[in-house]
């Protein structure tokens, strides 16, 4: 069950107040679902899984849930904004769009690569993961594009970059997010992404033109 990306794009850019956090109960429940789905995937996972993974009653999942189909959409929802929390803490000192497009494709990328279910989805379901970032409502793309966008949108001198290049900007890094959970440059683990000068190289020509 896909997330309520459009949801999640408002809340990002301050349009919608963010869900209350989850207690302890949910947490686990949700931390339970997310290892679970990142091991055999969403079709194997029952709630009798969820339940014993989370040390709590099958009752007590729907009660906090209601089905299968609703936890599993609010556990991508806290991933999501779990994602969106750690790209803002990923800046450090950016001293121009570029500086801060790059910090934030390199933290989004490694996040993705790192992330159980986005692993097991991109070895074992790649159609399902292609499916995710295309289908959604919007794709999960635009959501990509929107929190890259985001991180320049409070940066001096951001209102005179041009904002065609800037999505466009945006929309190639997060094709790239996409290639590179799916096929990664190499095995040796210093090759997982491309180097920060690399990713410069391309933000400023694209930005400059």
């Amino acid at each position: 069950m896909l997330p309520d990306y459009a949801a999640l794009i408002r809340e990002f850019t301050g349009d919608e107040t963010p869900v209350t956090a989850v207690n302890d109960t949910d947490r686990r429940i949700l931390d339970a679902t997310r290892d679970l789905v990142g091991t055999y995937g969403e079709r194997r996972v029952t709630i009798d899984d969820i339940a014993a993974a989370a040390r709590v009653g099958r009752a007590t999942v729907f009660r906090r849930f209601g089905s299968k189909e609703q936890v599993l959409a609010r556990m991508y929802e806290r991933e999501l904004r779990e994602a969106s929390r750690l790209l803002r803490a990923s800046l450090t000192d950016p001293e121009d769009a570029v500086d801060a497009i790059t910090q934030g494709f390199l933290a989004l990328l490694e996040h993705a690569q790192s992330h159980p279910v986005s692993r097991h989805l991109a070895s074992a379901e790649p159609e399902r993961l292609v499916a995710q970032f295309r289908d959604g409502e919007p794709p999960g793309l635009q959501l990509l594009r929107t929190l890259l966008v985001s991180l320049v949108a409070d940066l001096p001198g951001s209102d005179e970059l041009d904002t065609r290049a800037l999505d466009e900007l945006a929309d190639l890094l997060g094709h790239l997010i996409l290639a590179y959970q799916l096929v990664p440059r190499s095995e040796h683990p210093d090759h997982q992404r491309p180097a920060p000068e690399i990713v410069r190289r391309i933000a400023n020509a694209v930005l400059a033109r």
